[in-house]
Order: C-alpha cells, then structure tokens, then sequence
C-alpha cells in the first residue's frame, strides 16, 4: 500500500498515512473472487427476483430500484463460498444467499429513512424518489417477504439463526441512533455497535453457507467467527471512506457519516489523541452539530493518525479471519474467501 506524508496538527509529529488501493485493483479483485461462483450467483439472482415478485405497482417499482443498484453482494457471496468450499454440491445456498440479501435491501430501505439519506450506492435513494412512508412499508414487505421464503424451506435452525441476526441488526441501529453526538463514547461501545449492526449479517451469511452443507457444528463456529471478523473489518474499512473514498466510487457523500454525528472510529480516535484545545473544539461539534465547522472538524481526522489506525485494526481483523479458515481442505473457494477478506479491508467502494 502506497504512503503519503503528513504532519500530525495535534502533536506535530509526522507519520506516513496509507492512501487507499487503485479503484481497478480491487474492482477486479472482486471480480476474480466471484468468478469461482459465476452460475450460483446468477441463481440467486433469479432468487432475488422471485423474492421481490408482486402484484402492487409501488413494491414492484421500489424493489426493481433497489435491485437495480447491484451492489457488491458480498453477503450472499459469503454463503456461497461457504458452502462450496465445506464441498456442498447442492441450490440451497443460492435461495440462502437470496435471502440474506432482501433482508439486507430491507434494512436498507429503513435505514436511508433513519438517516434522511440522499444517495444509495451512487442513485437517488428510495425515499427521495418515493417519499420516507413509501419506503418504510416496502422494507417492511420485503423482510416479510424474506422471512416467508424461510418459512418455504421447513428448516427451523435457518428461522433460529436469522431471527437472532436480524434482532441483533435492529440492537445495533439503536444503539447507533442512541449513541448520535454522544461525545463520552468510546471504541468499546464501537465495536459492540458494529458487531450487532453490520458483522452480525456477514457472521450469519457464513453460518448459513456451514447449515447448508450440513457441517458439523465445529466447523459451523469456526466459519461464522470468519464471516464476524470478515464484517469488522469491512465496517471499519466503510467509516475510512467516509474520509477518504471518492463520492463517485463509494455512491454517497464522503463526511456523510460525520454530518450525521455518527461517532465512527476514526472520530473517536481523534477525539482520543487530540491535544485538550483541539478535543474541546471536537467535543463541542459533536454536543452541538448547528455549531459544528465541518471542514475543521474533517481536517483534524484527516491529519492525524485515525485513519492510518482504523485502516491497521481492518487488516487485522482480516488477518484473523483469514486463519479462521486454516480447518478448510484446499480448494479455489477456501483461496476465495481468503481473498474476499482481503477485499473487505483494502476496497475503495
């Protein structure tokens, strides 16, 4: 990874700060990773469409909208590979994947709400077009929708897993939504926040891939604290390109998560290691956002050591799970998965 220098505005000190990655490395390091999945991923596409199908003009034209925004699809790409590489040869894990998936369109609908979101992956969200009412009701049909699917595979241990996730997804949104401009928390309270609202669907998605090949409950852990740690680091990747991606890459605005008052890593670190004048001034746009000078605030996270901090905790994490994959035979898909985290951690979108 390329370095740049860069004087620290609180200490003086300077330190060499990682630029991100060529946005066409990682776009076909991605592209690379799938190509060992090429057919199930186009199965489950068929899922997802089978999944979204109805009747009412205004679900059909919402779903179409969010499908239409493609995405990364890392969440099915995780059950997939999962499966395929504890040596599944069957479907299930494409209805699986297809599932996970609306459930995440779901969320996704109600959070861009939440956050009066402008912008989903580069295309006008849902509620701009459609009004906030509009997509709150549709997510609602779609997570209903996911869970019928469910209900369709008669297999309680999928209802079991998924039930517990999706409770932990909504913990975590309102631990976030609680902790909004709450300058007293602190990287504990971070993670435990990530670890519920975005690790706890990809430690699912893993789990999902082990039930479908129907390994045994061992490997069926060690798999899942993969997809855990895989979903750290890619959360803490997402809170750097809130810095530091391009607008046009990541499809919303960088600072968004900033302007929100979310108190993503790289704020609280530099809230931690800022000297007492500069905290004070942190301290006090955080308590008061009609105050706050964003591009002050901006450039105090950008000139110290944060994001160089959250970007080392993301390759750490995806070191970790990495090793969680050691109990796996040698296959592409074990090779494959080795590479998604390593995606997770150094993508640009």
């Amino acid at each position: 990874m390329r370095k740049t220098v860069v004087k620290n505005i609180n200490t003086g000190a300077i330190r060499r700060e990682p630029t991100l990655p060529d946005f066409y490395s990682d776009k076909n390091l991605l592209i690379e990773i799938k190509s060992c999945v090429e057919d199930d991923l186009a199965a489950m596409e068929q899922e997802i469409e089978r999944g979204f199908a109805s009747e009412i003009e205004l679900v059909s034209s919402i779903s179409t909208h969010i499908a239409g925004f493609g995405g990364k699809r890392l969440r099915p790409l995780t059950v997939i590979l999962a499966a395929r590489a504890l040596g599944y040869e069957g479907k299930l894990h494409c209805t699986l994947g297809a599932i996970l998936e609306m459930l995440h369109g779901g969320t996704l609908l109600h959070d861009d709400v939440v956050d009066s979101s402008e912008v989903r992956r580069g295309l006008p969200s849902a509620n701009m077009i459609w009004g906030n009412s509009a997509s709150v009701l549709v997510g609602d049909f779609i997570l209903s929708r996911s869970f019928e699917l469910i209900a369709e595979l008669q297999m309680p241990r999928i209802l079991d897993i998924l039930s517990f996730t999706m409770r932990r997804i909504s913990e975590g949104e309102i631990m976030q939504l609680t902790n909004l401009r709450d300058a007293s928390s602190d990287e504990a309270n971070y993670f435990d926040t990530i670890e519920r609202k975005t690790a706890a669907l990809f430690e699912a998605s893993a789990r999902l891939g082990a039930l479908a090949a129907d390994a045994n409950l061992k490997a069926e852990d060690q798999i899942a604290i993969y997809g855990r740690e895989l979903g750290i680091a890619f959360q803490l990747q997402d809170d750097v390109l809130d810095y530091k991606g391009d607008t046009k890459l990541i499809g919303k605005k960088v600072g968004d998560d900033l302007s929100e008052g979310k108190l993503t890593l790289p704020l609280l670190r530099t809230l931690m290691t800022a000297n007492p004048h500069n905290k004070e001034i942190l301290t006090r746009a955080i308590l008061n956002p009609n105050t706050m000078d964003f591009q002050k605030i901006y450039d105090f996270v950008v000139s110290s050591d944060a994001l160089e901090y959250t970007t080392d905790l993301a390759r750490d994490y995806c070191q970790q799970a990495q090793k969680r994959l050691d109990f796996l035979p040698e296959s592409v898909y074990r090779e494959a998965l080795s590479k998604l985290a390593e995606f997770a951690c150094m993508r640009t979108f």
